[in-house]
């Protein structure tokens, strides 16, 4: 679990909180703590011994220790680091002789890629947290040639970076998602290998902030040859930029590399034509283990990095080059000129397209043995603890540098994303949450980057919710919402959506629910099938220490559950062993269908009572859930198909008679589940003497649909884990 911030003296409690309060939720907060850069994997290489690569260039195929590598002019590597970059100016892949290639220079921090708290590579997502590489033109052409003997300076001739474009809202330095695949094809549907992962703008975008990365360009320093032009000056940064840059990568953890088999790993970008795992198996993995191999050492408050390795990645870019695209450089003429110094050209002068094409291959390594797990910072793993496979579709802590970035959200109500000044959820990064103020409903959908179907894998939709009073309430009151406040987690699919399947919960009772439509104020309504269960227990939010309990909605064929999770029961970046919450309601059979959107709703609270939503994901199992079970009619205790009079029988003589000793389903006796399931009419839990009864009230007096029918009138058929198909009667194929 991770700490709570730190307490004022006691003497200052009630100022503190109603300070905190009216800071965080009326007026928002205009602290922008910086993301944390929790996972540090920095570029590799060899400056000395026999494995060096200094003063080499890894050629077109981008990769080092091949055959088309190229030998550079002295102190053209001179730290022998495998990141390399060049610009193909005219697009034609052939690396002509006049284009400029770079190589990663070792100067402080610059030959990283930092990812934050916010990864989750075990269920798919890594968070990039910083993209900022500095450079040295390889041939030693560039403004930085005259520098030699310059520790800090020489070879810092040029980068790219993702800076925040102009209105483009960011997390740090316009960071995005990047897509990772967990052992099947991604999110994407690229293929490739369980070590594939991928990021690219544009529709689709699985990533709920919706955020696009921009790949920039900028000059470091300025060439004393051209003095016509100011490489350094005040047209320097972004003067060529681009939004189409795709990212394909490779990470694998280190121990798995020597028992890679020929074909396992995704080729790339294909720029480099053997095989890929045998590269890495046989080139890559001996020089891992070498004396002379180097990283840059670096601990910068909430990442590290360092040796021995515990992951490779291998992150290869390609990225069209726009000039001055988005007008950070106002000059047009000098925009052109830059971009012309590293021989890049309009097709037609004053507008932004090129034929050039910017590629990058890096090398990178991390030591997870470094992660600060001390302070709140989860370990960097890429195989879920609980062995469940999941992809995760949506992720979002509300974490925002701008607060008024809802992202893909469709919103109804007056949402806004605020403070959580209670907690520090690792590498000082301040905690957001989602927050609808008291009176009034308010519902918040997110648009899914796919279409997810249930007989794939269960389905589960995840919110963190709590309730904040204003005025603010006693130090460490418990729960308080008015028992008829309503909160729902909906799965929508069709044309128009609607419900597939949809959670219903309050302080009063629970509800699991199948099909539905959607009402004037967001709350699904009309389900063909129904469960109860006990009311749930919502906290009250606390500026001191957050409180807010988890509610899970897990739909597949075989069940549609609600889950519940106390403050104290989870850890708010982790999702380890979700179906083993308390379970609140459960349905069987479930729902088979597609899911393109998922929703949270709530009916408000009331007067000073707001809501709020620390936390919100979606995922999906990558594995569908097991069989269903046999169909059966409701009911149907002597398995001929139909539900009659020889039914409730039939269970009496099993009862009270002994001339019926064995039920249909499980272990055949009244206390197995799918015997449950099937003949406990009244849903109470139990066989007995009232189940018959009740059946016999609904065939003969109008009584009320057996439990299992779920309220459906038809009381058709269903599947029951446990339970034999049933081919007879209504059971019957069509």
């Amino acid at each position: 679990m991770f700490e709570p911030a730190a307490r004022p003296a006691s003497s200052s409690i009630a100022l503190s909180k109603s300070a905190l309060i009216l800071a965080a939720l009326a007026l928002g907060s205009t602290h922008l703590a910086a993301q944390g850069e929790a996972y540090y994997f920095a570029t590799a290489g060899m400056p000395q011994g026999t494995n060096g690569f200094v003063d080499q260039w890894c050629g077109p195929d981008m990769l080092p220790y091949t055959a088309d590598d190229i030998d550079l002019p002295e102190r053209g590597n001179i730290g022998g680091t495998w990141g390399f970059s060049w610009i193909d100016s005219d697009g034609d892949k052939t690396l002509g002789a006049e284009e400029r290639i770079f190589v990663v220079i070792r100067r402080e921090d610059d030959d990283a890629h930092t990812f934050s708290t916010r990864s989750y590579p075990q269920y798919g997502v890594l968070a990039e947290s910083e993209n900022w590489i500095d450079y040295h033109e390889a041939r030693n052409v560039g403004p930085s040639s005259s520098e030699i003997g310059d520790p800090v300076a020489e070879g810092n001739d040029f980068e790219h970076n993702d800076r925040a474009g102009s209105g483009q809202p960011a997390w740090e330095d316009a960071s995005n998602y990047y897509m990772f695949n967990n052992d099947r094809p991604d999110q994407w549907g690229s293929g490739g290998s369980r070590y594939y992962f991928e990021h690219r703008n544009g529709e689709g975008l699985d990533e709920i902030e919706s955020l696009n990365k921009f790949l920039s360009f900028q000059n470091n320093k300025d060439d004393p040859t051209t003095a016509e032009l100011t490489e350094n000056g005040a047209c320097k940064d972004s003067y060529m930029r681009s939004l189409d840059a795709y990212t394909r990568g490779l990470l694998i953890p280190i121990e798995d590399i020597a028992g890679l088999a020929d074909g396992d790993l995704d080729p790339l970008f294909g720029w480099y034509t053997g095989d890929m795992a045998k590269y890495v198996r046989e080139v890559l993995g001996p020089k891992l283990s070498d004396p002379e191999l180097e990283v840059f050492v670096d601990d910068s408050g909430c990442s590290a990095s360092g040796l021995p390795a515990t992951h490779l990645m291998i992150l290869q870019i390609e990225c069209p080059i726009r000039i001055n695209p988005s007008g950070d450089c106002l000059d047009q003429s000098t925009a052109e000129a830059l971009a012309a110094y590293w021989g890049i050209e309009p097709l037609v002068p004053g507008e932004p397209d090129t034929d050039a094409v910017y590629r990058v291959s890096h090398i990178l390594l991390f030591n997870d043995d470094l992660t600060k797990t001390d302070m709140g910072v989860p370990s960097f793993t890429i195989e879920p603890a609980d062995g469940k496979k999941r992809n995760l579709w949506v992720q979002d802590d509300f974490w925002r540098s701008d607060n008024a970035n809802v992202g893909r959200y469709v919103l109804d109500g007056s949402w806004t994303i605020t403070n959580d000044t209670s907690l520090d959820r690792g590498c000082q990064e301040t905690d957001k949450l989602f927050l609808l103020p008291g009176g009034s409903p308010g519902w918040f959908e997110a648009p899914l980057g796919g279409t997810l179907d249930t007989a794939d894998g269960a389905i589960y939709a995840v919110a963190e919710v709590g309730q904040v009073d204003i005025p603010v309430p006693a130090l460490g009151q418990g729960g308080g919402l008015p028992p008829d406040t309503i909160f729902q987690l909906v799965l929508l699919g069709g044309e128009p959506l609607q419900p597939v399947a949809y959670a219903e919960f309050s302080a009063a009772a629970s509800s699991v629910n199948a099909g539905g439509t959607s009402g004037p104020d967001g709350l699904a309504q009309n389900p063909t099938r129904t469960m109860t269960g006990p009311g749930a227990d919502i906290p009250l939010y606390d500026p001191l220490e957050s409180m807010f309990s988890r509610y899970v909605l897990r739909v597949s064929p075989a069940s549609v559950r609600l889950l519940e999770a106390a403050s104290d029961a989870y850890t708010p970046n982790d999702y380890t062993d979700i179906d083993a919450y308390t379970e609140l309601a459960k349905l069987e059979p479930g729902v088979a269908g597609e899911v393109r959107s998922v929703l949270f709703a709530t009916s408000g609270g009331l007067g000073t009572l707001a809501v709020a939503v620390d936390g919100f994901a979606v995922f999906a199992n990558l594995d569908p859930d097991p069989s269903g079970g046999g169909r059966q009619k409701p009911g149907d205790e002597n398995q001929d198909g139909k539900l009659d009079i020889s039914d409730p029988v039939a269970l009496l003589n099993h009862l009270f008679l002994g001339t019926n000793p064995e039920l249909p389903c499980g272990d055949h006796t009244a206390t197995d589940a799918a015997n449950k399931a099937l003949l406990d009419a009244n849903g109470d839990g139990s066989i007995d003497i009232s189940d018959p009864v009740s059946l016999l009230n609904f065939l003969f007096v109008g009584g009320g649909l057996p439990a299992v029918c779920g309220g459906d009138p038809s009381c058709a058929c269903v599947s029951i884990p446990g339970c034999p198909e049933n081919t007879a009667g209504d059971c019957a194929a069509p």
